[in-house]
């Protein structure tokens, strides 16, 4: 597991949000939450500035930084990142029926068609509050590469984390990518059958 030193102001605010969210889910929050913030102390009524965006960033370099999202996952910190069971199983039988389709004429035009389902299976399951956590995660995977002293990286992640949230980030090169990668070995084969979905995926908190 990778860590990263973060501000206590900012593991205060993690802490308290995460105890609230599950409060409005109907959990009660564990008692190491409520220890930490007893050492920590109260979280601020503010929230304070990510520790991501001390990253350097110019501002003309976002948009194509944040294109470039889907190399991502060929890293380690995100090569377990995949969508729910369900959501993957669903995508891999769309796989299938272009596998076994004679609408296409060679093996080219069928991963076409795969990376446009791809698309579209992203363009579904990146609703607003998912890509709002993804962005999330995204920044502090940022901050944990900055640590490494991986700023290329550490940049993709953050461009990514910030154009994520909007309406057309479910189009974005991560977001199709999400599906391409947890299926790598089907678009690279082509005609091969998916391996069955793992019931033990790895998802972002």
């Amino acid at each position: 597991m990778t860590t990263a030193a973060v501000p206590k102001d900012w593991a205060r605010h993690l802490i308290a949000a995460a105890e609230e969210e599950g409060v409005r889910n109907g959990f009660s929050p564990p008692p190491a939450y409520v220890e930490a913030l007893r050492i920590l102390g109260p979280a601020p009524l503010t929230p304070p500035r990510p520790p991501a965006e001390e990253i350097d960033l110019p501002a003309d370099q976002e948009a194509a930084l944040a294109q470039t999202g889907g190399s991502l996952y060929g890293d380690p910190l995100f090569a377990a990142w995949i969508p729910e069971e369900e959501d993957l199983r669903a995508f891999a039988l769309k796989l299938d029926e272009i596998a076994v389709s004679r609408l296409y004429l060679d093996d080219g035009q069928k991963r076409q068609a795969m990376y446009a389902a791809a698309e579209d299976a992203a363009a579904t399951y990146f609703t607003p509050q998912r890509r709002t956590r993804y962005a999330r995660r995204l920044s502090e995977m940022a901050h944990v590469l900055r640590s490494e002293r991986r700023m290329e990286l550490a940049r993709v992640a953050l461009a990514v984390s910030r154009v994520l949230p909007g309406d057309d980030g479910a189009r974005n090169a991560f977001a199709r990518g999400l599906f391409v990668h947890a299926l790598e070995q089907r678009f690279a084969r082509g005609r091969e059958a998916p391996p069955p979905a793992s019931s033990a995926l790895v998802r972002p908190p």
